[in-house]
């Protein structure tokens, strides 16, 4: 009797012992759930940060981008009629043989003073490459949406309209090859690059702000 009454305690102290092991277990686990929800909200919280934060810069340079114009054909007209055309017929006169010397110098006069209008009337399309730059930036650690618009500005980010006029003024000094009309050429073509990277601005901020609507895709 009495090793019975032994063995039902023993039995009873085990399956106590039992039911706390499994409810500490259970526990146990209770609070890892807990904590990995805890987790995946934190994470859900920063993601949602993210793209908020994405989406104001994407917004802003996508208003930035808008603000700005058309390339200017006044600015151009008056660089062509006043500096270029005459610049050409200057450099015609040394076909006669008259006044060379004097038609080389105001030719010289004339394509320095054209580098140096075009040089300080340029400070909008300087704000479109400092825009496209500040785009190029942002791409670097903006979502995978974002990046056929990088490969578009990269393309005609080195575009410099200056260049053009830089490359005429030095043909211009060139004997010969200075009768063709080079810097009515070269002011038309840079006037085609600047229309051409104003236009791809405007495209670009376009784009951006439509994927500022989007969802940003996690990678």
């Amino acid at each position: 009797m009495a090793d019975t009454n032994q063995q039902l305690l023993e039995g009873q102290f085990q399956t106590e012992a039992n039911r706390s092991e499994l409810e500490a277990k259970e526990e146990s686990q209770d609070i890892a759930q807990e904590a990995t929800e805890m987790e995946e909200v934190y994470y859900a919280n920063q993601l949602a940060f993210q793209r908020e934060q994405e989406a104001q810069a994407t917004t802003a340079l996508a208003k930035e981008g808008s603000s700005f114009g058309k390339a200017s054909l006044f600015k151009y007209a008056i660089i062509l009629l006043i500096f270029a055309i005459p610049n050409d017929i200057v450099d015609a006169i040394e076909l006669t043989g008259f006044l060379v010397i004097l038609s080389w110098l105001v030719s010289l006069f004339l394509s320095a003073s054209q580098i140096i209008i075009m040089w300080f009337a340029d400070s909008e399309l300087k704000n479109v490459r400092e825009h496209v730059g500040k785009v190029k930036q942002y791409q670097k650690t903006a979502a995978k949406t974002l990046t056929k618009t990088a490969s578009r500005l990269a393309k005609f980010a080195p575009r410099n309209p200056i260049t053009k006029v830089l490359i005429g003024a030095c043909l211009e000094m060139i004997p010969l090859i200075s009768i063709m009309p080079w810097s009515s050429i070269c002011t038309v073509l840079a006037y085609m690059d600047e229309r051409k990277t104003f236009k791809e601005a405007r495209a670009s901020s376009e784009e951006l702000a439509n994927i500022s609507q989007q969802p940003v895709e996690v990678v």
